[in-house]
This record gives structure tokens, sequence and C-alpha cells, in this order.
């Protein structure tokens, strides 16, 4: 390439997404390696789409207003608290540019999702990286210890991807209460808040207004089905909510994607089947976990939608393939993570080991 690109570039890893079916061999597949919700949108979904479409010769609303609105009555907050973008990984990489200068750090745990520390890099700052506990849960104890002079970001991804596992609120607060005087900014990644049983689905945003400095990041990609319209929403103190609408790239979020996400939010109905969803996500996992318990077979407790088994990865890989069944490798821990799917597809997953 005659293109001179920036030094960076060449310590970046390319980031790999879950496979798909069409890369493989056919539609028999079934793809259980990106955490997507199983089921397509509604038919009364797919009616609001067409009507949107009959505007996309316009820009989209730059405030999205309507959106905001719908978000602060579902987050029970104000719309100046709200804001929004095309999916919560755009709205980490509007935050880091915010705060992280050339040789700033970011403290995140290790595992975690791994765009955190391609964000981070592109910013010109410098990753911290804090191995997780024994449980494979994030140690807040080891991050408040990695945090310098230079820390300018603390990323908390709750529950944590890839190991599915979860941070109490109060265990959180504590943490926050110790770095209060620091300036630093503590994003909270809650792609997949709605699938967490063991407190209040609103507990986390009470951190909000008892801290200045946190950021709850949350996406309609996961427990909304909405992965492939990407759409991303952030709770924060109006300050910060001002700044990242700076920095945000102008008419981002299309008018698509903001029809789609108000209707849901306003339509009783679909919320209802929504939550339902979500329920059936949950009591297959819990199954799954009670399954993988019974046969002696080692597995990450989770609070997610998704459950991490560790193991030799490829064999884990090719163990499923065998059953049509796509899962994602990972090298740390080593292992595979599986997408809960539905009840037929959680069956075929119980098949993996007979």
């Amino acid at each position: 390439m005659s293109v001179r690109l920036r030094s960076i570039f060449d310590e970046i890893p390319t980031y790999r997404p879950g496979e798909c079916p069409d890369e493989e061999e056919g539609d028999q597949l079934i793809k259980m390696s990106s955490n997507e919700l199983p089921w397509g949108p509604s038919e009364k979904l797919r009616g609001v789409l067409i009507d949107a479409f009959g505007t996309i010769n316009r820009y989209p609303d730059f405030y999205k207003q309507d959106l905001s609105a719908g978000l602060a009555d579902y987050t029970e907050t104000r719309s100046e608290n709200i804001f929004i973008d095309d999916g919560s990984g755009t709205l980490l990489q509007d935050l880091v540019r915010l705060v992280v200068d050339d040789g700033d750090e970011v403290v995140f745990g290790s595992p975690s999702f791994a765009a955190y520390a391609i964000d981070v890099m592109l910013a010109g700052g410098v990753g911290v990286k804090v191995p997780l506990d024994e449980t494979w849960t994030y140690d807040l104890e080891g991050v408040e210890n990695a945090i310098t002079d230079k820390t300018r970001m603390v990323l908390l991804c709750n529950p944590n991807n890839p190991t599915g596992t979860f941070l109490s609120t109060p265990s959180i607060r504590e943490f926050l209460s110790k770095i209060a005087d620091r300036g630093i900014l503590v994003v909270i990644d809650e792609a997949y808040r709605d699938f967490v049983t063991t407190e209040p689905f609103d507990e986390s945003s009470k951190l909000v207004d008892e801290f200045d400095n946190v950021v709850l990041l949350r996406t309609f990609s996961k427990a909304f089905g909405m992965a492939g319209l990407r759409l991303g929403y952030g709770i924060a103190r109006p300050e910060i909510v001002d700044a990242v609408n700076k920095v945000a790239a102008e008419f981002s979020v299309s008018s698509l994607s903001q029809a789609i996400g108000t209707a849901m939010l306003r339509d009783e109905t679909i919320m209802s089947d929504l939550k339902h969803k979500r329920d059936i996500i949950v009591s297959e996992r819990e199954g799954y976990e009670r399954f993988l318990r019974d046969r002696g077979i080692g597995f990450i407790a989770s609070q997610a939608n998704f459950i991490m088994i560790p193991g030799r990865s490829m064999e884990l890989f090719a163990r499923f393939r065998r059953h049509q069944l796509i899962v994602r490798p990972f090298d740390s821990p080593d292992g595979i993570r599986i997408t809960v799917g539905t009840p037929e597809q959680m069956e075929k997953a119980r098949e993996v080991w007979q």
C-alpha cells in the first residue's frame, strides 16, 4: 500500500466477529456466536419500518427527540440524561475521544470485550489490562490498584463479555466512592443488563444520580433484537451528555433506527413480547447451566445471554459444529462462548454432550 497510515495501526488487532452460517455451507447451520436475539422482528415493526422508509430522502432527527423521550420513560430518568448513537460501541468511541489524550491510560479487565483495547489505541491512549479474579469476574480492587495519575477512564463490562460474570451495584458503588476525587470517567458497559436476574434492572441507574463521573452504556442489539439496525444509548449527567453530542458524528442514527426504537418503546404489546422473549432466554440459560452441572461439565455461571464453557477451544468448536451449531472460540479463557437460543436450539446444544 502506497498510502501512509498512522504507525499505531501496525499494533491494532483486527476485530473478529462471530462466524455466520453463510460463511460456512448453508442455512442448516445455527448461529450461536454473536449473542443476538434468535427471533426476528414482529409484523408490527415491519410496518413501522416501511412507513419510515418513505422519509429516507430527508436527514434523520439530529436531536433524536422522540427516541430520547421514550428512553427516558423506559429508564425512569430524564431526556437530558440520554445520549444516543449507532450502537453502544460507537458511543464508547465518542467517550474515549472526550477524555483520552496521547499517553493517557484507560483501565479495564482482561479478558473482556476486545473492542476496548482497539478504541483506546486509536485515541492514542494506553490500555491497562487488569486480570479477572479467580471466578472470572472483574477484580475491582485490582482495577483500583491499577489507577495512576495518568488514568483518565475506567471501563467496567457488566455483565462481562465473554465470561458472563456480574458485579453487583453495591460493589460498584463502593469502588466509585474510593475513586470519587480522582477525576476519572467510569464507563459501565451494560450491553447485557436486560438478562440480569440477581438485582432489579434499574438498580445501576441510581449510580448516575449519586456520582457525576458515571456513564451507563446500553444497546438495542441484544435483548431488543435490533443488531442489524445499530442503535445504542447512554445514561449520564447532562454535562457529559452535552459533551458527547459535540463529538458524535452528525446524523449518525438513521431515521429507520429511530423509528423502530421509538415504536418499540411506545408499544406495550411489543415491549411485553420482548420481555417474554427475554424471560425465555433467561429460563433456557438457567436450564442449560443445570444440564451442564448435572453432567459435570465445567462452565462459568452467567448473567448474560451466553454461557462460557472452558476447555480446548477449537476442539469444543468442532464438537458443536458437528451438530450444526456455530459457537465462538476464545483463547482467554480457553474455551467457547455459546449464545443462548430458542428452546429448540438449546435442545440441540444438549445433544452435543450425548
